[in-house]
């Protein structure tokens, strides 16, 4: 299991500030150069992906099926449906998403060495938005103050939208281009054998072992494999190489049991 980003908090520390991200951001998946920020507690550039820091196993046990179907008849009561996906509130625009990034990371910025510009006010990393916002009137020109974790909610120039979608095509270009010829080149086919050659490789499970018990009905079976190639450095651990399950032994037989009496 890699890390991900739930979108609830702004921050890439683990000691950054407790400061909820409103409204929530989209969760999205952590890799060791996203985001690519100098102090984020998983940001190793020169790793080709992160360690996984869980392993989940599913072990099916048993199957069942349906014995019965049930047909209920519809309900006549009538509920008011409330339509989310049409509320402004819940419209997630991707490019903001993108740019409330871009803000949380000032943000984590300026907490750990903070930067003050000429006229007094910290800015984001592209310069389009400050702390202050300028409203104009016809008497005079007043900064008002706001807060470091309200996002700006105005939606992005045409120019500054054309310039992501320009720079989003070159990125996927770049991307395509980079997978053709690391397909193509015999040097990094060489390279991606070898590290799978670091990988830990391990035999096929074993026949589960009959049933054992200590004198009750419930008892254990082990499976086993083991180890054809240990890990070396830079590869993948080793998995388990025991399973343990619960299984039911013959309770036909009644255990004896000891009388207490006989004891006192």
């Amino acid at each position: 299991v890699d890390p991900l980003d739930a979108g609830t908090d702004n921050g890439f520390t683990f000691t950054a500030p407790n400061w909820p991200t409103a409204p929530q951001g989209v969760a999205y998946r952590i890799t060791s150069k996203y985001p690519s920020h100098p102090a984020g507690s998983f940001f190793y550039p020169h790793l080709r992906r992160l360690p996984p820091i869980a392993t989940f196993q599913f072990i099916k046990l048993r199957e069942y099926e349906l014995s019965e179907v049930f047909h209920r008849n519809t309900d006549d009561r009538r509920y008011d449906v409330l339509q989310l996906d049409k509320m402004n509130h819940n419209n997630i625009d991707v490019l903001d998403g993108n740019r409330a990034l871009s803000i949380a990371e000032e943000v984590e910025r300026a907490e750990q060495a903070p930067r003050i510009y000429s006229e007094g006010s910290m800015t984001t990393p592209d310069g389009a938005y400050s702390y202050y916002s300028i409203t104009n009137t016809t008497s005079s020109t007043t900064e008002e103050p706001r807060s470091a974790n309200e996002l700006p909610t105005s939606a992005p120039a045409a120019s500054e939208r054309s310039a992501l979608r320009s720079l989003a095509r070159r990125y996927r270009a770049r991307r395509r281009r980079k997978l053709r010829a690391d397909s193509t080149d015999p040097a990094e086919r060489r390279k991606r054998k070898r590290a799978r050659l670091l990988d830990c490789r391990v035999s096929e499970w074993s026949e589960w072992s009959p049933c054992r018990s200590d004198g009750g009905c419930v008892g254990s079976a082990m499976r086993t494999r083991r180890i054809i190639r240990r890990q070396r450095p830079g590869g993948a651990p080793c998995p388990p190489t025991a399973l343990t399950r619960w299984c039911a032994t013959n309770c036909s037989t009644p255990q004896p049991h000891e009388d207490w009496r006989t004891n006192l």
